[in-house]
């Protein structure tokens, strides 16, 4: 499963928000003490949370030794196909 997540309606794209261990997944898998994590924003054209053909999909790798002090881009990009 994933770190964290959030579900968010397409209404409030586009959105600055901060993920943090607060919106952790498991007890124990943290944001933070992970070194590197893809963080993808994905539109469901069908509303289910598993991921399907036809979904928008935007990713970003972050490394956690790098983080900047502004905010990173990502950009809902691509369709999926399958």
């Amino acid at each position: 499963p994933p770190l964290a997540a959030r579900q968010l309606p397409p209404t409030a794209l586009p959105i600055s928000l901060t993920l943090s261990d607060n919106d952790a997944m498991l007890a124990g898998r943290n944001l933070s003490s992970a070194e590197a994590f893809l963080v993808t924003a994905r539109i469901s054209m069908s509303g289910d949370p598993i991921g399907g053909s036809g979904d928008l999909l935007g990713t970003l790798t972050v490394s956690a030794n790098e983080l900047p002090d502004t905010p990173l881009p990502l950009l809902i990009d691509r369709v999926v196909t399958q």
